[in-house]
């Protein structure tokens, strides 16, 4: 959804609703026009066909008709609720049976209001626009103190686990927090509420105490869930804390990247030939994960399948469905056996800290325990999200426009990426990437040159053409590992910038959304890099002119200095010959021929990288 949701949660007292304008301010540092529920009903309810006649009869009557379609949509928006997230429902439900009656559930309408919130949160996201933002001050992290504390009552952490992990997601929750006894004594001060007029003070106090104990259990339960959270102490000065509020909702809420400009797919869209031939396989061959696996699969997640199950035929390293749930299409991505296992924790790692900063990456979806990987017979699997939108790359016939803005899109996201990891050090390592500790990459210079030293001894697999490859890699061993130390020498020399780059990057693993953002898939070989690595990788695929408008589009949103710059072509080669050598010595571990060819294009263009890099690029 184009509209961006921020949530309030925190203990009574604590200071919510004072630090709402706070809230609002950094949603326009951030480029969005903030609205709370109230604000945003009557503009939104404008948007429905209906809306429109508040136009043309008297004010009175405009306004209550435009409050009347807000009513009435939020209503269908709790019906929808139960329709796509029943799991959430039931939960609730369930929970609300077994309280005891002077819990006053019933007195405080605690499943009415929980419904009238979600309702009115389902309404307006689905009228809310790009480049706007709602508000709920009092959202679904927020009613685990309505639904799962009391007077009486103390929350039970697995239950408020349980609802967490069932709720529909918004981009961002934030959880004021002050000590239990300043919350007391400020509820104190103000005045209870009428609701519970009836209470002594010792009974508010308590109240109050359990409420702070399940804003607690619940703000612990989102982050285990990956859900980006900010906490904000509120129990000193209020213009500090508002200042401080600002800049970590503007660090997570900024505006993604391209979300100003709406996308509109070309009415004519050919696919390439590979596509073409990806498109049979998939309706030709099995699923790429048996019913009986995924469904295994989704009921550690909690989910049923309820329908459609789609190949994903895009992707090639792993096999991926999109299956219909009863809490809406997800995918399920079975990974390969050969990958290891610290690369998928390190990619997960990386996924989760995108989602805190809000960026738009594939989003994971986490078992009850809070795992994102699960073992189905001899095979592993995640669950993510599914988007809806379109992958354009494997689609020719789009005019020179479209392309370089599709480009332009591809270069401010990736941007925005590095941007937001470079500070991040993953505590698991990638194989292919530098440690996340002092040292160098696991594949370093001695490595490289130990297998330059011991490949060409090597037997290649029993084919004529197999044989001819690897003559011809072996001929030049011995120039390539002179090269790898005279450039290891130079790009080690050098204080190039590091981030985590995504070692894949390229439209064709993008997700265009209808309001122009770019939702990015496939991190499997992001990993701590040069991040001049990335650049290289889009720039060795695009056309000319598209890269421009790429590398224009980066540059605008993350400046490259010159000295940097000016290495491109010792980082081009050595990039180059280090993915010769990895796939010369992977041929020998997982055969196919194709590694041996791929070894040899590499090489190749390392050498067209001597001249050429700095003649096109500068």
């Amino acid at each position: 959804m184009p509209l961006r949701v921020v949530e309030l949660a925190g203990a009574p007292g604590a200071g919510k609703t004072s630090l709402l304008p706070a809230v609002a301010d950094a949603c326009d540092a951030a480029g969005l026009r903030a609205y709370t529920v109230t604000e945003a009903a009557r503009p939104f309810a404008r948007r429905v066909a209906l809306g429109r006649l508040a136009d043309v009869v008297p004010p009175v009557a405009g306004r209550r008709l435009l409050w009347a379609i807000f009513y009435w949509g939020s209503v269908l928006g709790g019906l929808r609720l139960v329709r796509h997230h029943p799991r959430l429902v039931l939960d609730v439900m369930r929970s609300q049976r077994g309280r005891p009656a002077n819990a006053d559930a019933g007195h405080r309408r605690v499943v009415y209001w929980f419904f009238r919130m979600a309702g009115a949160h389902l309404f307006l996201q689905r009228h809310g626009r790009p480049g706007e933002a709602l508000i709920l001050d009092e959202g679904y992290v927020h009613r685990a103190v309505q639904l799962h504390s009391s007077v009486v009552e103390r929350p039970v952490p697995a239950r408020i686990a349980t609802y967490v992990a069932a709720l529909p997601r918004t981009d961002l929750v934030i959880v004021v927090r002050a000590p239990v006894d300043l919350c007391q004594d400020r509820v104190r001060r103000r005045g209870t509420w009428r609701r519970l007029g009836h209470r002594s003070p010792a009974e508010i106090d308590r109240f109050v105490a359990n409420a702070h104990e399940a804003v607690a259990l619940a703000t612990a339960a989102a982050r285990a869930a990956g859900r980006p959270v900010i906490e904000v102490a509120n129990a000193g000065d209020l213009a500090e804390t508002e200042v401080t509020l600002k800049a970590e909702v503007t660090d997570v809420l900024g505006s993604a990247p391209g979300a100003t400009t709406r996308w509109r797919t070309p009415w004519l869209r050919v696919p390439r030939i590979g596509r073409l031939r990806a498109l049979r396989s998939a309706h030709l061959h099995r699923r790429s994960a048996q019913p009986e696996a995924w469904t295994g699969v989704l009921r550690a997640y909690g989910l049923t399948p309820t329908g459609r199950v789609t190949d994903i035929v895009s992707g090639r390293r792993n096999r991926n469905v999109v299956v219909a749930t009863s809490a809406g299409p997800v995918v399920v991505r079975r990974y390969r056996d050969i990958a290891p296992a610290d690369s998928v924790a390190h990619e997960h790692e990386l996924l989760t800290e995108l989602e805190r900063h809000g960026f738009p990456a594939v989003r994971l979806r986490r078992t009850a325990h809070g795992r994102t990987v699960v073992h189905e017979g001899r095979h592993r699997y995640a669950v993510f999200d599914y988007v809806p939108g379109h992958n354009l790359a494997s689609w020719v016939l789009l005019d020179r426009r479209a392309r370089a803005r599709l480009q332009e899109v591809a270069g401010r996201t990736l941007a925005r990426m590095h941007e937001v990891l470079e500070p991040f050090r993953p505590g698991t390592p990638h194989h292919l990437g530098l440690a996340t500790g002092p040292g160098d990459s696991p594949q370093d210079l001695t490595w490289l040159l130990a297998a330059l030293d011991e490949l060409p001894s090597r037997v290649p697999s029993d084919t004529s053409e197999a044989a001819d490859h690897h003559r011809a890699l072996s001929a030049v061993a011995g120039d390539t590992a002179a090269q790898l130390v005279e450039l290891d020498r130079i790009v080690g020399g050098t204080a190039l910038p590091r981030t985590v780059i995504h070692g894949d990057f390229g439209v064709h693993n993008l997700i265009f959304r209808s309001d122009g953002s770019a939702v990015v898939t496939d991190f499997e070989l992001a990993r701590r890099e040069l991040r001049l690595i990335d650049l290289i990788i889009v720039l060795s695929r695009t056309p000319r002119a598209d890269a421009e408008a790429f590398l224009s589009a980066y540059r605008a949103e993350l400046p490259v200095p010159a000295e940097e710059w000016h290495e491109l072509t010792n980082v081009w080669r050595y990039y180059r010959l280090t993915g010769a050598v990895q796939s010369w010595s992977n041929h020998f571990v997982h055969g196919g021929v194709e590694r041996l060819r791929t070894a040899r294009a590499r090489i190749a263009e390392a050498e067209w990288a001597r001249t050429e890099v700095i003649r096109r690029w500068g």
